[in-house]
């Protein structure tokens, strides 16, 4: 979300009605690949971090992958258009979605070997 903000600049870009709709559909576009990377990685069996991280992209990365493609190539067609609706929504909703993927597929993971939960399994809770 704060990458479309810097997007403004990178566009030269104000902030309108038409730019500030794909702030507010950046929020859940966003955190959409990360949301599930990170809930895979929650459901992993893995006895470490870095395997539970590696089953959840094994498990769940090739799904969000071609879910984050297909958009990309389903709205690619906006970026011959020559009006500055469909100018403005190519633009912002690749960023969108070439963040949301990088941020699923490439930084939730290293994120969740690094400093994510513990299998729950290997809790012992001593009563």
């Amino acid at each position: 979300c704060i990458c479309v903000f810097g997007s403004l600049y990178w566009y030269n870009d104000a902030v309108n009605y038409i730019t500030a709709f794909f702030i507010v559909i950046a929020v859940g576009l966003s955190a959409d690949a990360p949301a599930h990377v990170c809930h895979a990685y929650l459901e992993a069996r893995g006895p470490t971090r870095d395997l539970r991280a590696k089953e959840c992209l094994a498990k769940l990365g090739p799904s969000v992958f071609r879910g984050g493609v297909s958009t990309i190539l389903g709205i690619a067609v906006t970026g011959f258009c020559v009006t500055y609706v469909f100018q403005t929504f190519f633009k912002y909703l690749m960023t969108i979605l070439v963040l949301s993927l990088w941020n699923g597929l490439a930084v939730m993971p290293v994120v969740c070997s690094l400093f994510g939960p513990m299998p729950s399994h290997d809790i012992i809770v001593h009563a």
